[in-house]
């Protein structure tokens, strides 16, 4: 047999033979997935594709890792959804598919400079989730570093950056360095257009750390900005959840 000519297995024929395999329905998908039988169909016969978040949601249906279901289909994914794919899984705190994920991503050629600062600030937040802090220390000093030596534009990025330091930090129980962090994130959110989803959690990082180092008083404003936020937000996601789900402790009762 011309090894040449062997079928290669599609995404949606493996999702399909995986399925069948557990003996459960396409309903079974759809239900576990929160997306309609027919999208499960399409997707089985190759005539639909399925978002990166999907994807995930698929896996974890059928209980098997990413990369089984993908194998090496994702090579050929774009490269914005390949991306995003690492975000999900981090997200969802699966931590090793994301890493490997994003190794395999550093070697892409077509990478844009912000893609590839991107992918190691998502490297150190791998390192954060695994609990190995000064791990993910040593990847976001060297890029914070570089990029405000460079007085990069990107206020956001240079927030995000600062806010994972603190929240290193944080954990560290390191509250001197985790506050200077924290405060000079707040300071790049002053160049956000508007008060977001960030710009709370770093208010909210830097009254808790105040609250912390013994300045409750002082703390109060950045608390209460933070929690107006979540308040007055029409998100529907934000108001069914605690609006501090992103920061590194849990707040205060």
């Amino acid at each position: 047999m011309n090894i040449h000519n062997e079928h290669k297995e599609t995404i949606g024929e493996r999702i399909r033979r995986l399925r069948k395999e557990r003996n459960l329905p396409q309903s079974f998908l759809a239900d576990a997935t929160g997306v309609t039988f027919g999208w499960i169909s399409q997707i089985e016969q190759d005539k639909a594709n399925a978002s990166p978040e999907l994807l995930n949601k698929i896996a974890v249906a059928l209980k098997v890792p990413i990369r089984e279901l993908l194998q090496d289909e994702d090579q050929h994914m774009e490269l914005v959804s390949r991306i995003r794919l690492v975000e999900v899984l981090l997200e969802t705190n699966q931590t090793d598919e994301a890493e490997s994920m994003i190794q395999d991503l550093q070697h892409e050629k077509d990478l844009s400079e912000k893609d590839r600062i991107m992918l190691s600030v998502h490297l150190a937040e791998c390192r954060y989730q695994q609990k190995r802090y000064e791990d993910a220390l040593h990847v976001l000093h060297p890029i914070i570093t570089d990029l405000e030596a460079e007085n990069h534009h990107d206020a956001y990025l240079l927030a995000l950056i600062r806010n994972k330091i603190g929240n290193a930090y944080t954990q560290r129980q390191d509250t001197g360095n985790a506050y200077y962090n924290y405060k000079k994130a707040l300071d790049y959110t002053s160049r956000f257009s508007s008060f977001n989803d960030l710009a709370a959690h770093i208010s909210y990082n830097v009254g808790l750390t105040l609250r912390r180092r013994g300045r409750s008083h002082d703390s109060i404003h950045f608390l209460e900005r933070a929690g107006e936020y979540f308040q007055l937000s029409t998100s529907v996601e934000n108001s069914s959840k605690t609006p501090f789900e992103n920061s590194p402790v849990s707040p205060p009762k």
